[in-house]
């Protein structure tokens, strides 16, 4: 991973906590995301959280499984595969009005994208924080900054 990586991770994943934060730090007030009105309590900030947690405990799980009984899994596969669950969670909560879900994406996501640039981890970025804990890195792809990586490779290699 690059300087230009490096600092795409870091910006977005410092967008999306700027974003989800304030959810977690202010319960019992009224806020807009994507648009709509919301209103916080204590209850939801509680479920937020939670869903961030169980999206950790999720990549632990997966980042075991792919490690031991599929080490040959693709690498864009299993980029697929671990970007499903945030995805799938921030899609569902929108569709359904429910705001935790999609704080705790964004949560989620934002952790996981300054985990990866401070880790140097130019791996799948959901997966950073699993691999901190595990000590090894997953041989996933990143769907958006892979591309990004691969290039400021060739471009720094001597002709």
């Amino acid at each position: 991973m690059g300087p230009a990586g490096r600092i795409g991770r870091i910006l977005l994943g410092v967008y999306l906590l700027l974003v989800a934060v304030p959810y977690y730090l202010f319960p019992n007030i009224r806020f807009t995301l994507l648009g709509n009105q919301y209103f916080s309590n204590y209850s939801s900030v509680f479920l937020g959280f939670a869903i961030t947690v169980g999206f950790q405990v999720f990549y632990l799980l997966f980042h075991y499984a792919a490690s031991n009984y599929s080490p040959n899994l693709n690498r864009w596969v299993g980029a697929l595969i671990a970007n499903v669950p945030p995805f799938a969670v921030f899609v569902l909560s929108a569709a359904l009005d429910f705001p935790p879900g999609e704080i705790a994406s964004f949560t989620y996501v934002g952790l996981a994208l300054v985990v990866a640039a401070w880790r140097k981890d130019g791996g799948c970025e959901v997966m950073a924080p699993a691999n901190a804990i595990l000590g090894k890195p997953a041989h996933f792809a990143c769907i958006i900054f892979s591309p990004l990586d691969w290039a400021e490779r060739h471009s720094q290699r001597k002709p």
